[in-house]
């Protein structure tokens, strides 16, 4: 069950018998192990937002909508009957990420605009890693085992 507040977070962790500063290392753990494992993926996105908006005449204010920009883009080319291919220049999008990005360099314009036009997976809420360092200190398992963190308590 997900804790909806830091204050119940709080009150489980003195149940628990958890020293909170041990708490936060975990969590800020967790924390790094997200980031770590969104940093290639989603500087792949933004590099590809941002040429798009440098292709499509965009301003330089429309680039901080990576994240969600080409749900957008889908939705309007998808209301009109169209695909990625009606996008101005997507093809020097997919060679210019290909070129950046070794992991894109043989994959196709159509792998690249099927997986950004995927819904962005934000990120999970703060309580959702002090509840699974609280399972991880408690020995509970996690959704994230395997993956290197280790709890030394």
């Amino acid at each position: 069950m997900l804790k909806e507040t830091l204050s119940e977070i709080r009150d489980e962790t003195s149940l628990a018998e958890i020293v909170w500063a041990d708490l936060v290392a975990v969590k800020n753990e967790l924390v790094e192990l997200e980031r770590e494992r969104r940093e290639s993926t989603d500087a792949v996105r933004y590099r590809c937002w941002e040429l798009y908006c440098t292709y499509n005449g965009r301003t330089v204010g429309c680039q901080s909508f990576w994240r969600c920009g080409f749900d957008h883009v889908r939705r309007r080319l998808e209301n009109t009957g169209r695909d990625f291919t009606a996008i101005r220049r997507y093809d020097e999008i997919a060679t210019g990420v290909g070129c950046e990005f070794p992991e894109w360099e043989e994959r196709s314009a159509d792998e690249l605009f099927a997986w950004l036009f995927e819904p962005y997976v934000p990120w999970p809420k703060r309580e959702s890693f002090y509840w699974e360092a609280i399972e991880r200190i408690q020995g509970q398992g996690s959704s994230l085992e395997g993956d290197g963190l280790e709890v030394a308590f």
